[in-house]
């Protein structure tokens, strides 16, 4: 199980510098193997990469979805439960192979992964798009922020999230985590 792993963790990791372009060659010299010794564990590049991404859907929304559930359950106040979950969406992406996973797996998705895997990821994005914009909605109706369109609302917050991201590819070279309670700020500010 532990190799299985490591190969599952190498596939990943090329992923995200490579795409689909990673060869099981590369996977077995990160993992110290010989290549035949991967297909004792899969029997093709293509399942790898079909169990690596669907592990990472998986884990990805599990993860945040777990937090929310656990700040709407423990937090009444709205802008700290859409605040909280902002800082974790931002903070699950605390390496750039994650970042650059996600960003092909959104922008520039394997071909064959298209239907399954990537309708599956959309499914939940669109599942946490209406918590959140349920969360707004009943920040305005409590006046808590200002009646504008909701719609409007939910895709500034999540641009916001998709903004930062980016900058983190674009200025890598920078710490961007020390900005990101300032961002939030601006942008709550912005609702009011």
């Amino acid at each position: 199980m532990y190799t299985k792993q490591k190969i599952m963790n190498s596939a990943f990791h090329l992923f995200a510098q490579k795409g689909s372009d990673f060869s099981l060659n590369e996977v077995a010299e990160e993992v110290e193997i010989k290549k035949p010794s991967i297909y004792a564990h899969f029997q093709s590049k293509e399942e790898l990469l079909h169990k690596v991404i669907d592990r990472e859907i998986d884990t990805y929304f599990l993860k945040i979805n777990d937090e929310m559930d656990s700040f709407c359950k423990n937090e009444d106040n709205i802008e700290k439960i859409l605040k909280k979950t902002f800082m974790t969406i931002l903070h699950y992406y605390d390496s750039l192979d994650r970042l650059y996973f996600w960003k092909r797996i959104i922008l520039l998705p394997p071909k064959g992964f298209e239907v399954e895997l990537i309708e599956k990821s959309k499914e939940l994005f669109n599942q946490r798009y209406n918590l959140v914009k349920n969360l707004l909605l009943k920040a305005m109706e409590e006046n808590i922020i200002r009646k504008q369109c909701i719609e409007t609302i939910a895709l500034s917050y999540f641009s916001t999230i998709h903004g930062i991201l980016a900058s983190v590819i674009i200025y890598k070279e920078k710490d961007l985590t020390h900005y990101y309670d300032s961002i939030w700020e601006n942008f709550w500010r912005g609702m009011k």
